[in-house]
């Protein structure tokens, strides 16, 4: 099957994968490709305006990888459940529907088991490729969520005497590295 829009894909993506919950257990949905706000942020789901959750993937999501897409949206399907079901966040009641179907690790970054792989496949194949050219952030000098990439991150700095660590910013490692209070010059660690 072939689908001229990404929005077509994943509307379609949505109804196979809305039989695994509860009848009536989803709201009305839009799903789209938008940015998303934090940096490492793959989808997001709105709750209703005007009764309909919208669900925005990331751009950087990579089509050839399906499947993962796939367990991405389902993330969000939970959310959308859980307007539903009287529930919003990642709490328990989340991590008892997310892990009810398939989705493992953290709460707040699932993934598929390999068993949900399994029952993601076929809806993969069925959809054929994500019509979508993913947008590669990091070349852009922006993160995941087309937010500038921090650059002033401190150095990590170490006595090769006793081992004593602390952090200093780029700008004063190049005026030149402090010294230990063992006495000793201090380097640049890894």
């Amino acid at each position: 099957m072939t689908h001229e829009t990404r929005e077509a894909w994943l509307l379609e993506a949505v109804q196979q994968m809305a039989v695994w919950f509860p009848e009536g257990g989803l709201p009305k949905l839009q799903v789209s490709v938008g940015v998303q706000s934090g940096a490492s942020t793959l989808a997001t789901c709105f709750y209703p305006v005007e009764d309909v959750c919208n669900i925005f993937v990331s751009p950087a999501l990579k089509p050839e990888e399906a499947t993962r897409l796939l367990d991405v949206l389902l993330h969000e399907l939970v959310h959308a459940h859980g307007h539903v079901a009287g529930f919003n966040g990642h709490g328990k009641e989340f991590g008892a529907v997310a892990r009810d179907l398939g989705l493992t690790g953290k709460n707040t970054a699932t993934v598929a088991s390999e068993e949900l792989i399994e029952r993601l496949q076929p809806i993969a194949q069925h959809l054929g490729e994500f019509p979508h050219k993913p947008m590669d952030l990091a070349e852009t000098g922006l993160g995941p969520s087309g937010k500038p990439k921090q650059t002033t991150r401190q150095r990590k700095s170490q006595c090769p005497s006793c081992g004593y660590t602390a952090r200093i910013a780029k700008k004063w490692m190049d005026m030149g590295m402090p010294t230990c209070p063992c006495g000793t010059l201090m380097e640049e660690a890894e």
